[in-house]
């Protein structure tokens, strides 16, 4: 069954973030949502990661569903913040089509109906258990994020990624990436 991992907890309103300083005497792990300084609304960049390789095949749907229902969420806890979101669907390093990607944007409702089009593929090279997780991720980071936003990413998949590392099983790259990239 896929897992979905968050990069980030968001604080709800100001008030709880100044509590958790106050019984921590820590600075919050989540951003304040406040305004900046120069009175401009605070932005969070939503990237949004899927394995889409073939073993995703029963959980795709699901998967989909899940990734919708965080940006409902994320939206719904957030009143007030402009909300950019991404998609990086990531497939298997020598499969045809290795990434599936939609740039930041504010339009929801296009990035529910690119998630609802993102299909699991079948895999061009011979089996193995892990999948291109660090090209995914590489492909996340390249995405425009802003310099100023609050930044924040989810990841669904049933796979680790390649190399000796990260994984036990049958791997067809046990050095890792062979494009370089380390998780």
């Amino acid at each position: 069954m896929p897992k979905a991992f968050a990069t980030k907890k968001v604080v709800k309103t100001p008030k709880q973030a100044t509590k958790t300083i106050k019984k921590t005497e820590k600075a919050p792990e989540a951003p304040l949502l406040t305004r900046t300084k120069s009175g401009s609304n605070l932005i969070l960049d939503l990237c949004l990661l899927m394995d889409c390789t073939s073993s995703m095949g029963s959980w795709i749907e699901r998967s989909k569903v899940t990734l919708k229902e965080i940006i409902d969420a994320v939206k719904i806890q957030n009143t007030g913040l402009k909300v950019r979101v991404s998609f990086v669907g990531y497939r298997d390093i020598k499969d045809k089509e290795r990434f599936t990607i939609l740039e930041f944007t504010e339009d929801i409702d296009l990035v529910k109906n690119f998630i609802s089009k993102t299909r699991a593929l079948t895999q061009e090279s011979p089996a193995d258990y892990p999948e291109d997780v660090q090209g995914g991720l590489n492909e996340a980071l390249k995405l425009n994020w802003l310099n100023n936003s609050i930044k924040q990413a989810f990841l669904i998949c049933d796979a680790p990624g390649h190399g000796k590392d990260l994984t036990t099983i049958r791997d067809n790259y046990p050095e890792g990436s062979p494009d370089g990239f380390k998780i």
